[in-house]
């Protein structure tokens, strides 16, 4: 186990979502702070990109 766990939760409220709301659970851990809370951003905005086909 990393000492360092990181969870991002974004919450996106729409009509065309599932009961109008979807929530997306982005995880990093490393045993570094930085590097945890620096990958689990970096995921985060990869899963919003236009072309990853989410947005």
């Amino acid at each position: 186990m990393r000492k360092n766990q990181v969870t991002i939760f974004v919450k996106r409220f729409d009509g065309k979502y599932p009961d109008n709301r979807q929530v997306t659970e982005i995880y990093a851990d490393s045993n570094d702070l930085f590097e945890a809370l620096s990958a689990a951003f970096v995921k985060t905005v990869e899963t919003f990109t236009p072309r990853s086909g989410t947005v």
